[in-house]
This record gives C-alpha cells, sequence and structure tokens, in this order.
C-alpha cells in the first residue's frame, strides 16, 4: 500500500526561559542560577524549525514506520537532549526514547541537530556558560487516499 510521508518538527528548548527567570545552568566553576544572556540558534528558534525541516529526509518516516491496518497514520517523536557548548556548538547529544524508536530515525535526528549551525552561547557575568536542550523531531507517515 502506499503512503504519504509527511514530517512535522517541533522544536521546545529547556532553555526558552525569559532571562529574568531563574533556572540552574552548570559551568567548570560550579552551578549557576541566572542567566542574562540565554544561547540563541542563528536567526531564533523558528529558523531552528525551518533548519531541521530542510536538513531532515522526510522519506525516512514512512521507510521506516509501518502503518497499522486499521489506522490510517503512524506518528514517532524522537526526543533529542544536547548541550550547547561554550563554543556555541551541540554537544553530548543523547535520544532519551531511543529504545522505542527505530534506529534509523535516531541517527537521522542526532545527524540534523549535530550538524547545525554554530549557536551564540549563553553568558553569565561575561562567562561563556553551557546550556541543556530538548528537541522533538516528529515523523508521520499517512495512507495515500484514493482521489475521485
Amino acid at each position: 500500500m502506499k503512503s504519504l510521508c509527511l514530517f512535522f518538527v517541533l522544536i521546545f528548548s529547556l532553555s526558552i526561559l525569559s532571562a529574568q527567570q531563574k533556572f540552574k545552568v552548570k559551568n567548570s566553576m560550579g552551578t549557576i542560577t541566572e542567566i542574562l544572556r540565554q544561547d540563541s540558534f542563528p536567526a531564533g528558534y523558528r529558523s531552528l524549525e525551518l533548519y531541521i525541516k530542510q536538513n531532515t529526509n522526510p522519506r525516512l518516516g514512512c521507510k521506516c514506520l509501518k502503518i497499522p491496518a486499521k489506522d490510517s497514520v503512524i506518528r514517532k517523536t524522537v526526543v533529542v537532549d544536547f548541550i550547547i557548548s561554550e563554543d556555541g556548538y551541540p554537544i553530548e547529544l543523547h535520544v532519551e526514547n531511543e529504545n522505542t524508536i527505530n534506529r534509523k530515525l535516531v541517527k537521522e535526528s542526532i545527524r540534523v541537530i549535530k550538524q547545525s549551525p554554530q549557536w551564540t552561547p549563553s553568558v553569565q557575568n561575561g562567562i561563556k556558560v553551557i546550556i541543556r536542550h530538548r528537541s522533538f523531531i516528529y515523523f508521520e507517515c499517512k495512507k495515500k487516499t484514493k482521489q475521485i
């Protein structure tokens, strides 16, 4: 049965909190509880969503996911946890739900995040610090419907 593959990206980041709010981050000197300038993807989080959409293979969803006979669609979410280093690059990438996701989808999600452009790192008291992020990448596959 032919399928129509759709790919949805929704990026949530644990660091989207405003700079006025306090939250814990760690640097090499210990724990810091307030960020003055948060890290950011070049041109903001909307451009991160666009980057992921443009650089992820959407056909992989239908190649790796099997639609149950009784359903017309299947969706899987890859949860990627990573740190933006003091240099502004994603490091320590980990897929939280790796055991429940097809390996090819896991590898694709890590590849796209790992190859993302350099971020502007967070700064606290003039010192660059690291921040942990969590992104959700959705893969979807739908059965094609016959058009009359």
